[in-house]
């Protein structure tokens, strides 16, 4: 597993674009009309996470929007007000696996969202579009720092540390280590804390040395090393059952989230138009009052503005109108701002029942489905297992039950899948 921190950005419409592949406009003029096209075909899939649309482009003005209402959101939960404006909210980075790896969606998604977690962000808004192009399968997550629970900016310190644990953490849960660098080095971070080569740090800062300098590796020093797998055929036909069996309780549990998801989106654009209508028409009601004596007098009873401003509101004063046009403004804010974060809470509610779905249905005993044969046969491929005599054993024992001691049996279902339910929100 290997994590990139990309820079903190600005613009979540930008950083989505890049990871969907879209190009500038004057990239795309210079790459022609099959530029975008074959840009287009790197994603493999996209996910999003405590958002109520599976669109990334939507999601990526739905994470804008809580950034713009950051103000409004901590009036909201009863947090002061203060500190510098956040100028980047956008979070990215990416997660790689090893070229001989072929993780699923399932697999995939679950690393990013552990990830989340070990940054603290897993109730934060995020993107994640996983890439099919290069030689190692990746995924890119694009988070918002900004909390919609409370408008508040989660920290951003000591990010890439956080990540090379989590990383570590992740390896050793899979049973191989594959970067051991990184296990001595957090290791001597816990014992005595970060360390840092003189001479770079020196030629970093030394005017007579350029930048390719300060980062010479030296050949060979560095490089990837095969490691013999060793293991036997029924092993890894273990291995592709349990794959197989993750992605397809990974597709019933999203098959039942987008049943859920598509009412609710409808619902939620529906109190948009009718949030948008009535402050049109609240505006308007100004605009006409503000013009005769009578609608002004009007709005200064209906308000209970205090006498000493009436003289100010007969003449028509340019400072009382625009208080008025202001605290009309901040009021409409707050609730844009309050809708926003309802919706957010039930798209973060319906995500909480899908993992729990998808939690619950990985507890479950493994099983072998006679229509899944195909499949596993794929993965076996993919692992480097060649249609042979060893590949036709290794079927033959997953069809006569002889996984018994992986804890893996053979099932002919005769009901409904039990992840149809989502179960209780937590």
């Amino acid at each position: 597993m290997v994590c990139k921190l990309h820079r903190s950005g600005a613009s979540f419409r930008g950083a989505v674009a890049y990871c969907l592949g879209e190009l500038r406009e004057r990239d795309r003029v210079a790459a022609g009309p099959d530029g975008p096209a074959e840009a287009e075909s790197r994603v493999a899939w996209t996910e999003t996470v405590n958002l109520a649309t599976d669109d990334a482009r939507v999601a990526a003005r739905q994470m804008a929007a809580t950034v713009s209402y950051a103000t409004e959101l901590k009036a909201l939960a009863g947090v002061r007000a203060g500190g510098r404006r956040l100028e980047k909210p956008v979070a990215h980075y990416s997660l790689s696996w090893a070229p001989d790896e072929q993780p699923t969606q399932a697999t995939m998604v679950r690393a990013a969202r552990a990830s989340l977690q070990a940054l603290g962000l897993e109730q934060h808004q995020a993107v994640l579009v996983a890439h099919r192009d290069g030689t190692t399968p990746h995924v890119h997550v694009v988070a918002n720092r900004v909390s919609v629970e409370d408008g508040r900016a989660a920290p951003m310190r000591q990010s890439r540390l956080a990540l090379s644990r989590w990383a570590e953490a992740y390896e050793r849960e899979q049973g191989r280590i594959r970067c051991p660098r990184r296990v001595a080095h957090n290791r001597d971070r816990r014992l005595v804390g970060p360390r840092y080569d003189e001479a770079r740090t020196a030629s970093m800062y030394d005017p007579a040395t350029t930048g390719d300098a300060c980062y010479r590796r030296l050949a060979g020093a560095v490089r990837r090393v095969p490691i013999a797998d060793g293991r036997s055929a029924l092993e890894m036909a273990g291995v592709a059952v349990r794959r197989v069996d993750e992605q397809r309780k990974w597709r019933q549990v999203c098959a039942r989230r987008d049943t859920e998801r598509a009412p609710l989106a409808v619902a939620q654009r529906q109190a948009w138009a009718a949030l948008y209508a009535r402050q049109e028409d609240a505006r308007d009601r100004l605009d006409w009052d503000v013009r005769t004596l009578r609608g002004r007098v009007q709005r200064w009873r209906r308000q209970g503005q205090p006498w000493r401003e009436l003289g100010g509101v007969i003449r028509g004063k340019a400072a009382v109108l625009d208080r008025w046009r202001h605290e009309l403004d901040r009021d409409q804010r707050q609730e844009r701002a309050a809708l926003g974060r309802a919706h957010s809470v039930q798209a973060q509610a319906m995500d909480r029942r899908a993992q729990h779905a998808y939690a619950h249905a990985m507890r479950e005993p493994v099983t072998v489905r006679t229509q899944d044969l195909a499949a596993i046969a794929q993965d076996l491929q993919r692992q480097g297992l060649q249609p042979g005599a060893e590949a036709e054993r290794a079927l033959a024992s997953i069809a006569h039950g002889d996984l018994a001691h992986m804890h893996i049996t053979l099932e002919r279902p005769s009901g409904p899948d039990r992840t149809d339910d989502f179960g209780p929100s937590r």
